[in-house]
């Protein structure tokens, strides 16, 4: 039986690990102009780049991201897992991401871990990623693009993120980790996050653990005050190599005005993967 046990484990890791699923999505952002035509958001997180997660694979990841022809391509956060030095690297594979209105990221926890930070900026800014600290950006008029410092690293500051953002404007939202969805309370939004990896290994008692620390949001949306909230699986992995049922995610997300029906579960892409 033992063995059995191992056998099927070790099946579902070779699977779950690098079987990349593009889960999509249609959800209303308040405050878009009625007639506005759909922003589509291609979303990645938790890269993790390092010793389990190598160049090559994320290469591939970006190579998928970009034939879903986002309008928007946001990194939330975790670029790096334990070390800076393998931020060359990382921005190295993201550098084919390109959108209309630009590739953005956050830093996660694992980025401030890795310190060094000026260093990892410098490599996310040579290939056209710009990590917002508690800053926004006006994306054009009436909408915004704003994100938070990791909340685990004590660097959240939201009264700073929305400081520019007008009252009635549209605003998209990037914070690393669910909690800091508590930081909408400001501002309604979308607001896209991961920092779970979906539990990673989603065996008991993992997904007890991981739902304890986040308020209960592991994966997918959430919703408080008006505000919406995206939670991503992630591309990469920590502390253990592989996953188990809970597959790498990029996930598209087409944002639309307030009138048309939202779409509140992904349809899936199980046939489509990247190893």
């Amino acid at each position: 039986m033992a063995v059995t046990t191992g056998v099927v484990g070790g099946t579902v890791a070779l699977r779950d690990t690098r079987w990349v699923e593009v889960t999509r999505h249609r959800e209303v952002l308040p405050g878009l102009e009625p007639g506005h035509p759909p922003i589509r958001v291609v979303q990645l997180s938790d890269l993790h780049r390092g010793p389990f997660v190598d160049e090559g694979y994320l290469r591939r990841v970006a190579d998928l991201a970009m034939e879903l022809k986002g309008d928007l391509v946001l990194v939330t956060g975790d670029f790096v897992s334990r070390k800076w030095d393998y931020a060359v690297s990382c921005a190295r594979a993201l550098s084919v991401l390109s959108a209309p209105m630009g590739v953005w990221g956050v830093w996660g926890n694992h980025d401030h871990y890795a310190g060094r930070m000026p260093k990892i900026r410098a490599a996310m800014d040579a290939v056209g990623i710009r990590v917002l600290v508690n800053d926004s950006a006006a994306l054009e008029p009436g909408l915004y693009l704003a994100g938070f410092d990791d909340h685990d690293t004590m660097g959240m500051d939201p009264e700073r993120a929305f400081r520019a953002v007008p009252k009635k404007a549209a605003a998209i939202v990037m914070g690393h980790n669910p909690l800091e969805f508590g930081g909408m309370r400001l501002h309604g939004g979308v607001m896209f996050s991961g920092h779970t990896h979906g539990c990673q290994v989603a065996i008991w008692p993992v997904p007890a653990l991981v739902a304890a620390s986040t308020q209960g949001r592991v994966a997918g949306w959430y919703s408080r005050r008006g505000a919406r909230l995206l939670v991503n699986r992630g591309i990469g992995t920590v502390n253990l190599p592989f996953r188990m049922f809970s597959r790498p995610e990029v996930a598209v997300v087409d944002l639309v005005p307030d009138g048309e029906p939202p779409v509140r579960q992904g349809s899936r892409m199980g046939d489509r993967g990247t190893t």
